[in-house]
């Protein structure tokens, strides 16, 4: 994981974590590719979507695109897809038990982070008053200092 997701809130620094932001399964599954990563820039977090498959607590990408240039939309998937885009954890998906994680952190788009630092993360929102479905501005930028892209949601201030 090298690039770093960090939390603003009122222009202070409340939460950092490493994260993996580039599509990385290519060859692993079919119709995966690179260029499902997200596009540099604004969009939009949802705080605490639908788990569906997930064990932890996941966070929505909306109003963003990938490198293709395809809108992922208000639903937080591809327009005209189910394909959603996430903040998770690297925990396995369901049926697989809860806590066994990927032998690396496998993207497809989604922003992945350690289960660890997703529960924090989960508990710094939920202490600074996220809820579900709150809606956070987001910007992911290349940090040529990280040696990555950095990742920026910001609360309201």
């Amino acid at each position: 994981m090298e690039d770093v997701l960090l939390l603003i809130c009122d222009h202070k620094e409340v939460f950092a974590s490493r994260i993996q932001s580039v599509a990385n399964m290519q060859g692993i599954e079919p119709n995966r590719h690179a260029h499902n990563s997200l596009q540099l820039g604004v969009f939009t977090v949802e705080a605490f979507v639908e788990k569906r498959v997930f064990y932890g607590d996941i966070h929505g990408i909306r109003n963003a695109k990938n490198i293709w240039g395809n809108a992922i939309g208000g639903n937080c998937c591809l327009d005209g897809s189910d394909m959603r885009y996430l903040i998770h954890d690297d925990q396995r998906k369901k049926p697989d038990p809860p806590g066994k994680k990927y032998s690396g952190a496998w993207s497809d788009g989604c922003l992945i982070m350690p289960l660890e630092k997703l529960q924090e993360l989960s508990k710094v929102l939920r202490q600074l008053g996220v809820s579900k479905s709150t809606l956070i501005p987001g910007r992911l930028e290349y940090a040529r200092t990280l040696g990555g892209t950095m990742f920026r949601p910001a609360l309201p201030q």
